[in-house]
């Protein structure tokens, strides 16, 4: 199921990979206050999520029912999907939004000492070496998880 909502995702928004919401055009505030005052959601041919916003903001619920829609008619296509409540697949379709936003925030541009906002290529360069190092520590982990399990296998065997 995990897999189907990583293709909704994709086919929606044209977006492989988390780390390419980075640059994901986040929800015109004019539209998300005309759809609290009554008007139009988002519009499903050209969706874009409120990255400001948590999932369970107004704009961002609507999105998430979009997209839901979008699942339920991958279903009716191949029966070879369990049958899911509306909840369950919403709230992982919510998770998977909580991933791209972190992935989005982490690519936005941020004050520096010497001037307001990182310039493009400073934030690149930040997300970058963030990705990197972020890569590095979980190779540590794994080797010394690695390790630990075949010291005690083998302490096991004395």
């Amino acid at each position: 199921m995990q897999g189907r909502v990583l293709r909704v995702y994709e086919n929606t928004f044209g977006i492989k990979g988390a780390k390419g919401y980075i640059a994901h055009e986040t929800a015109n505030e004019e539209d998300i206050q005309k759809h609290r005052e009554g008007g139009d959601g988002p519009n499903p041919k050209d969706l874009h999520f409120d990255m400001t916003r948590k999932p369970d903001s107004e704009w961002n619920e609507a999105v998430l029912e979009v997209l839901l829609k979008t699942l339920r008619e991958e279903e009716v296509d191949d029966d070879s999907i369990p049958c899911r409540s509306d909840a369950y697949l919403l709230e992982m379709l919510s998770n998977r939004f909580i991933v791209v936003q972190r992935a989005w925030k982490e690519g936005q541009s941020r004050k520096t000492p010497s001037s307001p906002k990182e310039k493009q290529k400073q934030t690149v360069k930040r997300v970058h070496e963030e990705d990197v190092d972020g890569r590095q520590a979980a190779r540590k982990l794994q080797r010394r998880r690695c390790v630990s399990f075949y010291t005690l296998r083998i302490g096991g065997h004395h």
